[in-house]
């Protein structure tokens, strides 16, 4: 008789635990808790307010429990959080993936000093069930906070006489707001890399399980430092690839996805150095300040070959060897190098320093090239900052009047004839009046054409 009870209750226990997360599993547990509740007070209280009372707080207590345990979770304050949403059909299928794949990918992603980062979260099967399509698992990176959310299903399936684990993936990775064409550079690198349906033969599955995981955080982290990039936290993107460089030269793997990161891990630290230098830059605009020199020339100095040939480098190394040792020589090969590039922002530098160096004729000649109007219009944050400059420069070197060659961008590309004027005239009145005797008669032409063109 014993034996029966503990055998139903087991049974009870099993079933409660399988629908659990449902209304139905609520129900049951309701139920089997207002029977156990009846035994209870038939032994103990005749009192039928207090079985009111007691009826009342154990339906209350469990329906609070089951909210509780339906809860989705949520990435811990300061953490990276890393959702793992696998569905699968049946629960030896779940406990499966569990043990082989989703237990052994958060052992990968919390180990060593970066994981501790991490925050890794596993979707409840009653929520993963109904994640099925990319906008859905958005709403729920959403609702766990979660950095990077890894979602899919696993079926078991019979193909060519033999049983296969054949698990369907795909994976969203958050990043701060960026312009849209960068987010989709992220979401066609992801999907390109990530494998989108794995067939695990049964047979040998704890070893291709082992792999395939360890693939997964390989992707993940590359994945998870590209977007902390974008977004701006380029300590933690630098530790990420680091990271997986480690872990890549200690494994010696030859995988094609694996190998590909391992391609790509330079550009991507050469693009965080590339980042570093820029804001340094921007810092420099606001201070001026030796600290930020020295800061572009030390994220300058950590990029190598073949990446000191990117467009921005070669614009950012100019700005160095200007400002920190007026080597204008070595700034203007570096330039000379942009010829083929579309945009012209290193024109604008190229002819600053023709004219910085006292050779206006080759400034000139490229101030007119760019306000041709069949080029790209030029940003007006950008005529900003290089008119900035120009004045602070002037008040630190008063005799590189020779600048005041700006009344051209004033004129012929900003469209601002007063200040053109103010400009022409300033260059005029300063200095030997025996020098750049060329430039002043045609600056005298340009005056008179401006004065008169005003006073219309």
């Amino acid at each position: 008789m014993m034996k029966e009870l503990l055998k139903s209750l087991k049974d009870i226990v099993e079933l409660l635990q399988e629908y659990w997360y449902k209304p139905l599993g609520l129900l049951t547990t309701e139920i089997v808790g207002i029977a156990l509740v009846t035994i209870i007070i038939t032994n103990i209280s005749s009192i039928p307010i207090l079985n009111s009372i007691l009826y009342a707080f154990i339906i209350l207590l469990l329906y609070i429990a089951w909210l509780y345990t339906r809860r989705c979770p949520k990435t811990k304050k300061g953490k990276v959080g890393f959702a793992i949403c696998i569905n699968c059909s049946n629960e030896e299928e779940r406990e499966k993936i569990r043990e082989d794949f989703i237990d052994t990918l958060q052992n990968l992603i919390k180990r060593g000093d970066i994981g501790k980062t991490f925050h890794v979260i596993t979707i409840p099967e009653h929520i993963s069930e109904k994640i099925n399509d990319n906008e859905k698992a958005e709403l729920l990176r959403q609702k766990c906070k979660a950095h990077f959310f890894l979602y899919g299903r696993v079926r078991l399936r019979d193909l060519n006489n033999k049983k296969f684990h054949v698990i369907d993936l795909d994976g969203i990775v958050s990043h701060g707001p960026i312009p849209k064409e960068i987010s989709q550079q992220i979401s066609n690198e992801f999907a390109e890399l990530l494998p989108r349906q794995i067939q695990i033969a049964t047979e040998n599955d704890l070893l291709t399980f082992n792999f395939t995981t360890e693939l997964a955080e390989y992707i993940a982290k590359y994945i998870i430092g590209v977007a902390s990039t974008v977004s701006g936290d380029l300590n933690y993107a630098e530790n990420l690839f680091n990271d997986i460089t480690d872990r890549i030269n200690r494994d010696q793997t030859n995988f094609p996805v694996i190998v590909k990161i391992k391609q790509r891990i330079p550009l991507r630290l050469a693009e965080i150095n590339e980042t570093r230098a820029s804001m340094a830059h921007r810092l420099w605009t606001k201070n001026h300040d030796s600290a930020s020199i020295e800061k572009i020339g030390e994220a300058l100095s950590k990029i190598n070959n073949p990446y000191l040939d990117r467009y921005r480098v070669r614009i950012l190394k100019s700005i160095h060897l200007f400002l920190s040792s007026r080597d204008v020589d070595s700034a203007i090969t570096t330039l000379s190098k942009c010829k083929l590039e579309k945009d012209n922002t290193w024109r604008f530098n190229l002819a600053f320093l023709y004219a910085y160096k006292g050779e206006l004729h080759k400034a000139i000649r490229q101030y007119k090239f760019l306000a041709d109007p069949r080029n790209p219009e030029i940003k007006a944050d950008i005529l900003s900052q290089i008119e900035d400059f120009f004045y602070w420069l002037l008040q630190e070197e008063p005799e590189r009047y020779q600048l005041y060659c700006l009344g051209f961008i004033n004129w012929k590309i900003k469209g601002d004839t007063l200040q053109a004027i103010n400009d022409f005239e300033k260059f005029l009145a300063s200095g030997d009046q025996g020098k750049f005797s060329k430039e002043r008669g045609l600056i005298t032409q340009w005056l008179q054409e401006l004065k008169q063109s005003n006073s219309q």
